[in-house]
């Protein structure tokens, strides 16, 4: 539904009018390919956004499609050309303007491109330049007060300590976002932070527990038409099932993260 809507409001670009009034149908759209796990159609539609920014020589727009194309890179796997765009993001992010954003888009996007550019910056063997990115999109999330946009911070803080392979954080970041997802109903954060939570436990010998939130926790992400990130989620499940002894089942897991 949400698809069909963003298609219908995109086909009624002509009467929508300035750059300002429909990149939010844009991005959208671009989201819901993103989230799906169409990367390449969401890097096209990214690739769209910044062009029709670029053009209109709006700094916030350029801000909100540098991130989306940064973010859509890391997925697909080109860590320097996402760089690049997340730094431009960056650069471009003004907290004072840019924070009334989160109200439009739902997102604030200075945390949530600190938070892909500790990614970017880890990938590439950056660990401590990842660190204060991360670090610093926590303390940006706090001071905005924004749930959905702290809820992201403390996700990939979560995943910046499983990178890692430090899984006793992970407890911590995943007990304040279980809870702050549970009481405004982010459902995508719920299903993140049970994964998450299923890994650290598995590490810290609690493999029956944790193989146990990681079943659970896929299977709401897949109830939620969620793609994207399912072969990293599915592997960290293999790496549950692992210390659990469970080694058949992990290879398994393995080759439904390849399919995937």
């Amino acid at each position: 539904e949400a698809e069909q809507a963003y298609v219908r409001a995109r086909a009624l670009r002509d009467q929508i009018g300035k750059a300002r009034q429909f990149f939010p149908v844009l991005y959208g759209l671009f989201l819901f390919h993103w989230v799906r796990g169409h990367l390449e159609t969401a890097r096209s539609g990214a690739e769209e956004m910044l062009s029709i920014a670029t053009d209109a020589g709006d700094r916030a727009l350029q801000l909100i499609a540098h991130f989306s194309l940064g973010g859509v890179l890391w997925h697909i796997g080109d860590n320097r050309a996402s760089l690049d765009h997340l730094a431009k993001a960056h650069a471009r992010y003004d907290e004072k303007l840019d924070a009334s954003l989160a109200s439009e888009y739902g997102q604030d996007f200075g945390v949530w491109t600190l938070s892909y550019l500790e990614h970017a910056q880890l990938s590439l063997g950056y660990p401590e330049r990842g660190s204060r990115a991360i670090a610093d999109a926590l303390v940006l999330a706090r001071r905005l007060n924004h749930p959905l946009s702290l809820c992201n911070a403390l996700n990939f803080s979560s995943l910046s300590s499983i990178h890692r392979r430090d899984p006793q954080p992970v407890l911590k970041f995943t007990e304040e976002k279980l809870a702050i997802a549970t009481e405004q109903g982010f459902p995508q954060y719920i299903a993140l932070a049970t994964m998450h939570r299923g890994w650290a436990l598995a590490q810290l010998g609690g493999a029956d527990e944790g193989i146990e939130l990681g079943r659970q926790g896929i299977a709401m992400w897949r109830m939620l038409g969620a793609a994207v990130a399912l072969p990293g989620i599915l592997a960290l499940h293999a790496e549950s099932q692992l210390a659990g002894g469970q080694i058949r089942a992990a290879l398994e897991t393995t080759d439904e993260a390849l399919i995937n």
